[in-house]
């Protein structure tokens, strides 16, 4: 839908710090100096449209100007705006920390609400040239027709990690067309990366890709993006058989709504043994060493271990269930009736989905405890992970029996949930993980593209794509677990198991195994500890087994 009106970000030379002449004053300066490839004092205007809920892009309420490589001291210039209460068109100028000469590339995202949150509206690149004098940008606009499309930028590196692509709409008088999300489809040729429909692309092997993008009908010319491996390449792991063995009795169908951490810092891992179909704590440094617990057989479901070794699940019949060495037998919670417990950290605090609402047991230190429920029971939750900290995150369904919707946390068990920022076009999230330092990981769906991973670095900041697939474990070191669907089964019912680093982006964990990888298709990866040990299930030599995947030296 048109805007009413036109929404224009214009920028100019300003005279905040300095003189917009051939001689610029940098701050902390005590007398005039040369440019010295540095503009002082730029400052940029945002004329806004009308108020109108009728637009969805007119009712930006703040935005955020970056500039690639535009910092004098180095790295990306950012700059955050709200608009005022104003609800008339009218005009506002927002002053730029000094800018290099050399920068040559910028980005306006809008957000639906203040300071910089909500959802994203609306997002634009466009070209910028910067002198000792002057400061101009292509102006953006929301109501013209897009007649050029760009992919941005028109040659890139990839090395090991995942790149994000983006795209330069522009209409006839060469103003950046601002749209909203996901109305760019991204396609490729070349069999050197993989590129998602919304521009994610991930490295395979060296060599050339071509790009194009498409927005409203108009494709832009093919770009080349050049691949070359990482520096150093990936770490290598070494596979260790844990046996015959499963996350749960339903192994042929694992449900990745509800994995937990299956292992914890010392890789003590919870299997289902095939064999005698009870549940086994399995030192994965040494296999032949389990421990049973009792109790447990086809009727169990355990989801996850802490450092302490004690392990949380659920009992069909009995519900949330909690063992410690030297217990006889699975303890019961008492009081609310609770289901999925996903979530303990090293605390022994555990969070579950309840059948009132989602849960929150203060302290595993007894048998038969009640659970007690966390805030704002109006909406379904299932939490899924709870950090040291007592960080919990989750999914809030927005439709009943669907358990994605929107990614949430609780800062702490007492207090309400709130939203984790999104990206891109989607309206269907979850947060699936976290780690000690706060880092969340999740993933977002868009109809029609697909699924990717996302990380937030924190609770409240913009998340980073991973590439695609399932996240489903972060470690305190942000190598983030998990898996996808293997393109070679059109019934998409086979996983890969995938790792990702930021110094390498995403991986087949299969690809980056050494010799002991031989006869087996990992499939899933569920946890990764502290030590960068994975765990994960899969087939050896056709026969569904658990593994660990620990780092060589």
């Amino acid at each position: 839908m048109k805007a009413p009106g036109l929404f224009l970000l214009a920028l100019s030379c300003g005279t905040l710090l300095a003189g917009c002449g051939g001689r610029a004053r940098l701050p902390g300066d005590s007398g005039p100096v040369g440019c010295g490839g540095i503009l002082a004092g730029a400052s940029f205007s945002v004329s806004y449209p009308e108020r109108s809920r009728s637009s969805v892009l007119s009712s930006a309420l703040s935005g955020r100007m970056v500039i690639t490589n535009g910092a004098a001291s180095g790295g990306d210039i950012t700059v955050n705006f709200n608009r005022n209460s104003t609800l008339t068109a009218h005009s506002e100028t927002y002053g730029l920390p000094s800018v290099k000469t050399s920068a040559t590339a910028g980005v306006v995202t809008l957000y639906g609400n203040a300071d910089q949150t909500g959802a994203v509206v609306g997002t634009a690149n466009a070209r910028l040239a910067v002198t000792c004098s002057s400061f101009q940008l292509t102006s953006f606009t929301l109501n013209q027709a897009i007649t050029k499309v760009t992919v941005v930028p028109t040659t890139l590196t990839v090395g090991g990690g995942t790149k994000q692509l983006g795209f330069l709409a522009e209409d006839s008088h060469s103003n950046a067309v601002v749209v909203t999300p996901g109305s760019a489809v991204f396609s490729s040729t070349g069999a050197a990366a993989t590129v998602t429909k919304d521009g994610i692309v991930s490295p395979l092997s060296a060599g050339t890709i071509t790009v194009t993008a498409t927005v409203d009908g108009v494709t832009s010319a093919a770009a080349t993006i050049t691949i070359n491996p990482a520096e150093g390449g990936p770490s290598t792991y070494r596979v260790v058989d844990l046996g015959a063995s499963a996350l749960q009795p339903a192994f042929r169908s694992v449900n990745v709504q509800f994995i937990g951490r299956r292992m914890n810092d010392t890789s003590k891992c919870v299997v289902y043994n095939l064999v005698d179909n009870h549940y086994y704590i399995v030192d994965a440094t040494n296999p032949s060493s389990r421990t049973l617990l009792p109790g447990s057989d086809g009727q169990s479901s355990l989801f996850a271990i802490n450092a302490a070794g004690d392990v949380m699940g659920n009992q069909l019949g009995t519900g949330v269930v909690f063992w410690r060495s030297p217990y006889a037998a699975f303890s019961p919670f008492q009081g609310t009736s609770g289901r999925n417990p996903l979530g303990i950290n090293a605390s022994g605090n555990i969070v579950s989905a309840g059948t009132n609402g989602p849960l929150y047991w203060a302290s595993a230190t007894a048998a038969g405890e009640a659970l007690g429920l966390l805030p704002d029971t109006s909406l379904d939750i299932l939490p899924k992970d709870i950090n040291a900290g007592g960080l919990i995150v989750g999914t809030a369904s927005t439709t009943t029996g669907v358990t994605r919707g929107t990614a949430i946390y609780y800062p702490s068990h007492s207090a309400a949930p709130a939203i984790l920022q999104t990206y891109l076009g989607a309206n269907d999230y979850a947060a699936t993980s976290c780690n000690d330092s706060g880092a969340i990981v999740g993933y977002y769906v868009i109809s029609g593209i697909g699924l990717s991973g996302l990380m937030w670095s924190s609770p409240g900041s913009a998340p980073t794509p991973l590439g695609a697939f399932t996240p489903y474990g972060v470690n305190n070191a942000g190598v983030v677990v998990g898996s996808s669907t293997d393109p070679s089964d059109p019934s998409n019912l086979t996983q890969r198991a995938y790792v990702w680093k930021a110094a390498d982006g995403l991986k087949l964990l299969y690809d980056v195994c050494d010799a002991s990888r031989t006869g087996w298709k990992l499939n899933y990866a569920i946890s990764v500890n502290n030590n960068g040990a994975i765990f994960g299930q899969g087939t050896l030599s056709g026969a569904v087994h658990t593994y660990v995947a620990f780092p060589n030296p």
